[in-house]
């Protein structure tokens, strides 16, 4: 008899056990997200604008803007500027932009804008020349690209006497025919002035570079280095130490 009691026993706890088991709570259960493992799908989609045919450097042409955008958002511009009466390309160039926003307007405000922040007389010589300011990661990384245009090939070049890591165009002086570029990096500041002749050649160069030394006492100190360049050779150089109270 007192074994049956304690099998009895025995099967009632074990039972119980079980039920436990196969009963947990909600809050302990895992449940596995599908939809969040999944990667979002990226939309690509091209929108291209034209604009209406314009004179420029006496080639009637017209601008063809090929902007890619992803989930709605411009990412690159591949622009083309087309001869109309052969449909031939004069010019291209991809840009990615940092500020899509400069790119919404409507087409004829579009390409209005364009022609007037990017069609510029670099080296004085009645010709449009082509610049654009190229964002990097940072001020330091980004460049203005210039484009000079050439009257016997009727292309936009790169003229390998302007410096390519210039940061920004910080004058044009259309008198004196004197165009002023900088950028900077850790260490110093760097200006560059081109002087032209009439025919957008370049006569001279005239380079300064600026840097902060150590201070001395009380009194903060900046060294000058000066440069003129003629045909790709130094005529003159000199090095000034200014300092600041």
């Amino acid at each position: 008899m007192r074994y049956l009691l304690y099998l009895f026993l025995v099967l009632f706890f074990t039972n119980c056990r079980n039920s436990d088991k196969t009963n947990l709570p909600e809050d302990n259960l895992v449940v596995v997200d599908t939809l969040s493992t999944e990667s979002p799908v990226s939309v690509i989609d091209t929108l291209v604008k034209e604009s209406r045919p314009f004179a420029i450097n006496r080639i009637k042409c017209y601008w063809k803007h090929s902007l890619i955008s992803s989930n709605g958002f411009i990412g690159e511009i591949i622009m083309e500027l087309k001869n109309t009466e052969t449909d031939s390309t004069i010019f291209n160039y991809d840009h990615v932009t940092k500020y899509p926003e400069e790119y919404n307007y409507n087409s004829e405000a579009y390409f209005n804008e364009i022609n007037k922040t990017h069609l510029i007389d670099v080296n004085f010589d009645g010709y449009k020349d082509f610049v654009i300011y190229s964002y990097g990661s940072m001020p330091m990384t980004s460049q203005t690209h210039i484009f000079i245009f050439n009257p016997q090939t009727t292309t936009f070049e790169i003229n390998p006497q302007i410096d390519p890591d210039s940061h920004i165009i910080e004058s044009r002086d259309s008198i004196r025919r004197i165009l002023v570029v900088s950028n900077f990096d850790m260490e110093s500041t760097y200006e560059t002035s081109y002087h032209f002749n009439k025919n957008g050649t370049i006569t001279f160069i005239e380079k300064i570079a600026e840097r902060v030394l150590e201070p001395k006492d009380t009194m903060q100190l900046t060294e000058r280095k000066y440069q003129k360049i003629i045909k790709d050779k130094i005529v003159e150089s000199k090095i000034d130490t200014v300092s600041y109270q």
